[in-house]
């Protein structure tokens, strides 16, 4: 987990399957709510397949429909904290680029990531990729070089929050290029460069999912 760059087959858009993978899914294309899995319900046959839609119901409802995106992540402990928080929250997580780390399942055993298979991970080659993955969302970027304060942003449930490497964050020019949807996370103390990542990913995410009305 803290040696190897990503191998090949990391390097392409891919997602990793876990135990809620169809539910967060099918939240994400359009949220269920509890009468609709009633009714549902009333139509099957079967008592297991009527408990089974109305068990869903509980984790459908509590997708917020917000991404989380990490670009080039260099530090595995920052990641695994991501993860952790993606997991606890229902929120997918977006790894792109180059990591600088394994997250083969023999690494992710070896560092006792024992939630990593409730996380809905994916990978992609890169931005572009990531891009084609959510067409219809909107992307924000997370930079110290903002202005914008990540308060002062109206959060919507089909946005990604999109976060650079630990030493060199987002690319300058792609800053540049989308400098409206761009946000900063203010520290009182200028002498301090930057906060950690998993912390300013917790930050935001939180401040999004209370505008949301806490679903996740």
């Amino acid at each position: 987990m803290y040696s190897e760059r990503t191998s090949p087959r990391h390097q392409r858009s891919r997602r990793q399957p876990n135990r809620r993978e169809g539910l967060v899914e099918v939240a994400r294309r359009r949220p269920v709510g509890l009468q609709d899995a009633a009714r549902l319900a009333a139509c099957c046959r079967s008592i297991q397949w009527r408990a089974y839609l109305l068990s869903t119901w509980t984790i459908i409802s509590e997708s917020s429909g917000l991404h989380v995106a990490l670009v080039e992540p260099e530090i595995p402990p920052n990641t695994g904290n991501i993860a952790r928080l993606c997991a606890a929250t229902f929120t997918p997580l977006h790894l792109v680029g180059k990591l600088g780390f394994r997250t083969d399942d023999k690494a992710v055993r070896r560092a006792g990531l024992d939630y990593w298979d409730e996380v809905d991970i994916s990978y992609h080659l890169d931005l572009e990729a990531l891009y084609r993955s959510l067409p219809e969302h909107r992307f924000l970027y997370f930079s110290t070089k903002a202005d914008r304060p990540y308060t002062a942003e109206q959060y919507r449930g089909k946005d990604c929050l999109v976060f650079g490497r630990e030493t060199r964050g987002l690319p300058e020019e792609l800053l540049r290029a989308n400098w409206e949807r761009c946000l900063t996370i203010p520290m009182p103390n200028r002498s301090i460069r930057s906060l950690n990542l998993a912390t300013s990913v917790g930050i935001v995410l939180y401040e999004a999912l209370r505008q949301l009305g806490g679903r996740g």
